[in-house]
């Protein structure tokens, strides 16, 4: 077993705090302080926190004298259980009660967390007897003791295994006599009592018999109601849903109708658009074509006008004066 586990089975902690323990290094295996959560601890390996020495115990068995309003279970969302009375000091084991006593009854009950030996002693084929110790209001009679031999059968017919009675106080011999007076009383008061609980019985079970035919009954009925309106409710819904594929496919016929005509007038005007463009296009050409001619013919113009202003410009400039050059004269 891994030392950390060991920690957490014999010293009651956590494994985090069994891992904490060790890196203080409290914790001893065979008197040499152990830091490692890992290491194997074999049997007759002396363990130790702070010095204590440790026991390792597979199993816990508790005998707890059970106080009164305390219940004989694990755990109970309203009372308190045998359970918690231990529970902090050992909080990781999961004990569990091994037989009960009623909330009232107070006395020795044992936890421990061994399944087996709980299934041992509590399975009917054991045959573990168990003793208890009850007070009763009325002396202990010999009938009583005669019926509990033989098996008391409860109320609901449950019947009980044999069981031995024995006297602890000498009270019953103080009642002999006034039993004895009234035991016929008593037992005319049983059988009384056997029959208005087997006239119940019967009277219940015919109630019962009742009760179950008309559930049934009305059960049918129910379902019946239950089919017509479920059948009513599909016919409505096919209705509806006929009506609205019938819209549906109306719209769509429709709309299409719309697309188709949007579609066409689309059509035509991109006709009548490039037949517009067509017309601009050459009417844009014959101008572009005519106004070169005119440009070319202003240019024409131009340079006969140029050239004749040229003409008229010599025609006007006056000839210059021939220049003469004279020797100067010898005085």
């Amino acid at each position: 077993m891994r030392l950390d586990k060991y920690l957490s089975e014999t010293a009651q902690c956590t494994r985090s705090e069994a891992k904490t323990l060790l890196a203080k290094g409290k914790v001893t295996v065979n008197g040499a302080v152990c830091k490692k959560g890992d290491v194997q601890v074999k049997e007759g390996d002396a363990v130790a926190v702070e010095g204590r020495a440790l026991r390792y115990q597979r199993f816990v068995y508790l005998m707890l004298n059970k106080p009164e309003g305390v219940v004989s279970a694990s755990t109970d969302k309203r009372d308190t259980t045998v359970v918690d009375l231990v529970g902090d000091a050992y909080p990781r084991r999961e004990l569990f009660p091994a037989g009960r006593l009623d909330k009232t009854s107070t006395g020795f009950v044992l936890l421990t967390d061994d399944g087996g030996f709980a299934h041992d002693i509590l399975a009917p084929k054991r045959h573990v007897s168990k003793t208890y110790t009850v007070e009763i209001d009325t002396p202990l009679t010999d009938e009583m003791v005669e019926g509990f031999a033989a098996g008391v059968t409860l109320a609901d017919g449950t019947a009980l295994s044999p069981a031995e009675v024995e006297a602890l106080t000498p009270d019953a011999e103080a009642y002999a006599g006034l039993r004895s007076q009234i035991s016929d009383i008593e037992l005319e008061a049983r059988q009384r009592a056997g029959e208005i609980l087997a006239q119940a019985k019967q009277k219940a079970e015919e109630i019962t018999t009742s009760a179950q035919s008309q559930a049934e009954a009305l059960r049918d009925q129910t379902q019946t109601a239950a089919e017509e309106q479920l059948s009513q409710a599909r016919a409505r819904a096919e209705d509806i849903v006929t009506q609205a594929n019938q819209s549906a496919a109306a719209a769509t016929t429709e709309a299409q109708h719309q697309v188709e005509a949007e579609q066409e007038r689309v059509q035509n005007l991109r006709s009548k658009t490039q037949s517009a463009l067509a017309e601009t296009g050459a009417v844009v050409r014959s101008i572009v074509v005519n106004s070169v001619a005119e440009i070319e013919r202003i240019k024409d113009a131009l340079m006969t006008l140029k050239a004749t202003y040229t003409q008229a410009q010599d025609d006007l400039t006056p000839e210059a004066p021939a220049e003469t050059t004279e020797e100067p004269k010898d005085e």
